[in-house]
Order: C-alpha cells, then structure tokens, then sequence
C-alpha cells in the first residue's frame, strides 16, 4: 500500500514538472517572490560600451590645469585616472582649482524623457572598487525641479592591490547645491544620474578602478553601518 501510494505522488508530481504544465501553473498562480528584486545593477564596466556613456569633467574649463581620463583597464573594468593640480591660472578672478570629475549621462526613452531609477525597493548603493587612498565624493543627481541639486556621500578609499565591496545606505547622502550644503534635507526617490568627483586639494596623481554600480536591499539599517564588509584581489 505504501509503494502504491509512494507511485502516485510520484506521478502527479512528474506531470506538475512537465514543462507545458509547469508554464500553466506559473501563469495563473505566480510566486510573489519573483517580482521581489534584491539588487538592480546601474552600470556593468565589464560592457565596454558603459564608458561611452559617461562624461568627464576637469577643471580645464575654468582655467585650471588638472587631467584626467576614463577609460577601460586592461582586467576589463573602469579607470578613472589623471592628476590633480591646485595651481592658479594667471590673472583670471578662479580662486579654487583642482578638480576631476565623472558623471553618467542621462538615459532617455523614445519620447523624450528622462529615464529615472526608483529607489523605494531599495536601502543603498554597493559598488566595487580599487582606491589610491584618497577620498571621492559619490554624487546622486534626483528627478528634481532644480537639476543642480545633488546628493553627495564620500568614498574613503584604500590604497594597494585589494579590492572593496562598499556599501553606503541612501541615509548616509546629503543635499548640496552648488558644492554648499542645504539647511533643508530632504528624501529622492528616484536616481537620474550618479557620478564621482576629486576635489580633496591634494596635488598628484590619482586612480580610481570600479568594476560595478548597484543598488541593493540590506535587509536591515544597523546604528554602525559597516561601510567596507570585503575585501578582495
């Protein structure tokens, strides 16, 4: 009796397994959890073609005589890479120089309009990277009224060989203006571009390789957020 009954769980669960059938059951009785997205990747660097949609951003436009250079690494990621110069140009009214920066351009859809990533399954960005052990400012710019209102955080990167896993919550970006921060905070909902800046009035070389951008749920919002959890060759 116990093999009979063995014999026809095994069949009814043969026929549930049948493809045609199986497509059925999903059809009319879907998990939930399949529509429940953990991470969502912005950009890949390992598609070479992610760095044609990237700008860059020196202080060569004001005067300034910093270099910089986003290309592809020859491990197939993104270097973001050049020199820093804090020096002056003669007789103009620039006070400051000494500024690299890169910045995704906006996705559009076929009519027209900004394609916006929404944040609200989501509690923070993970990327990877390969620092120099200088700091950068991580820029978020919303599906704002004002388009120069950016969210920033910083980037404490480490130098050597080792690559880190960072993660940064969306409560650790604040709103800026201008490069000032704003008396009034506020949530974003939606991400319109990000992008990375070196301003940190240290003259020299710098080398910033990133292998990828991501958004990601993690679960839980401890009081000490561990900003680095790994560290890789």
């Amino acid at each position: 009796m116990a093999s009979a009954g063995k014999g026809i769980f095994r069949n009814v669960r043969g026929f549930f397994q049948k493809p045609a059938v199986k497509k059925v059951v999903d059809t009319f009785f879907p998990d939930p959890m399949d529509k429940f997205k953990f991470e969502d990747v912005l950009w890949d660097f390992k598609n070479k073609a992610a760095l044609e949609e990237w700008t860059l951003i020196t202080d060569d436009q004001f005067g300034g005589k910093s270099t910089a250079e986003f290309v592809q690494s020859p491990g197939g990621r993104a270097i973001f890479k050049g020199n820093i110069s804090t020096e002056l140009p003669p007789a103009t009214d620039v006070k400051y120089t000494g500024m690299c920066s890169i910045r995704a351009q906006p996705k559009w859809d076929w009519m027209g309009d900004v394609v916006t990533n929404d944040i609200s399954d989501f509690d923070g960005i993970q990327m990877r990277l390969r620092g120099d052990g200088r700091t950068y400012a991580f820029n978020i710019q919303t599906h704002s009224i004002r388009e120069d209102d950016i969210h920033q955080t910083f980037i404490h990167t480490r130098g050597g060989p080792l690559w880190e896993i960072v993660r940064i919550p969306f409560t650790k970006f604040v709103l800026t203006n201008a490069g000032y921060l704003q008396d009034h905070q506020m949530d974003f909902p939606r991400i319109r571009t990000v992008g990375f800046t070196l301003a940190d009035h240290n003259m020299g070389p710098f080398h910033l390789e990133i292998d990828y951008i991501k958004m990601v749920m993690f679960m839980y919002k401890p009081k000490h957020f561990q900003y680095h959890y790994n560290r890789d060759f």
